[in-house]
């Protein structure tokens, strides 16, 4: 009600919302289920991987043993309190994931409420919840979705816009920094462009000249620490990513995997130097 004053508004979520996850149910059932049954050897995709990796810590009353070395940890623990509340199941953590997408929009719609008073405008944010991406990341085990709840809390819980500028919520300061904490856990490589957007807003909201110059600095910075965060951190190797990008830019392959054929768009777009990428 605080979001959407308008009845008819929030009826039209809310269908928004269970069309949404009945597409992820029958996705689960079309898709999704084929992916699982295979056998462990042949997972190539880490959703998969995180399924049952996150019923195994469930099953070990959350003992970290039972898990491989992961750069994403958090995920795990955040499928296997669904398991160990639900049951190990794939339908849990896709309604589990739609609510979290759909908090997300109510949460962008909240912070947009004090300077956009039309709920027309508000409920554009709601057909999000059709968006073919975020349907299929809610119905699989995926690192997306709470990823994107953890890093919308990180950029925008602390941030209060009204009609008079953008401030900071001083009540908002516990929640923020347990969204950051949570999103270092599912998403460390979004911290740092978190904490910089959050800062770049309140620059640019101070209206001032100084802010005309910091704020463009920051964006840059952002930008390129997360263009570089991989690399630094040794998940990318100069001349061994270099080759890799090469080759799938002129073979279509990486490795044995088959990436592209030669009429698709990615294949066209592709960097091949440094400076491309």
């Amino acid at each position: 009600n605080s979001v959407l004053s308008s009845a008819k508004d929030r009826n039209r979520t809310t269908i928004l919302f269970l069309v949404h996850t009945t597409i992820a149910l029958a996705l689960i059932a079309g898709q999704w289920n084929d992916v699982l049954s295979q056998s462990e050897g042949l997972w190539t995709y880490d959703p998969a991987r995180y399924y049952y990796d996150a019923h195994r810590l469930a099953e070990s009353a959350f003992s970290s043993a039972a898990l491989p070395s992961n750069n994403y940890m958090g995920v795990f623990y955040y499928y296997a309190a669904i398991f160990t509340i639900a049951g190990w199941n794939p339908v849990a953590p896709a309604i589990v994931n739609s609510l979290f997408t759909l908090m997300t929009i109510l949460l962008l719609q909240r912070r947009i409420r004090n300077i956009c008073t039309s709920d027309r405008y508000l409920l554009a944010f709601s057909s999000a919840l059709l968006i073919p991406e975020l349907i299929w990341f809610d119905a699989i085990t995926s690192r997306e979705t709470p990823a994107m709840f953890l890093f919308t809390c990180a950029t925008l819980l602390w941030v209060k816009i009204t009609p008079k500028g953008i401030g900071v919520s001083i009540s908002s300061a516990l929640p923020y920094l347990v969204s950051i904490g949570a999103l270092m856990f599912v998403r460390g490589g979004l911290v740092v462009p978190a904490i910089c957007a959050v800062v770049s807003t309140l620059v640019i909201g101070r209206k001032s000249r100084v802010s005309v110059l910091i704020a463009p600095a920051l964006i840059v910075l952002t930008m390129v620490v997360a263009g570089t965060a991989d690399y630094f951190s040794g998940t990318l190797g100069s001349d061994k990513t270099l080759k890799q990008l090469y080759d799938i830019g002129a073979l279509g392959t990486r490795g044995s995997e088959s990436v592209w054929n030669s009429d698709s768009l990615g294949l066209k777009v592709i960097p091949n130097t440094w400076w491309q990428i």
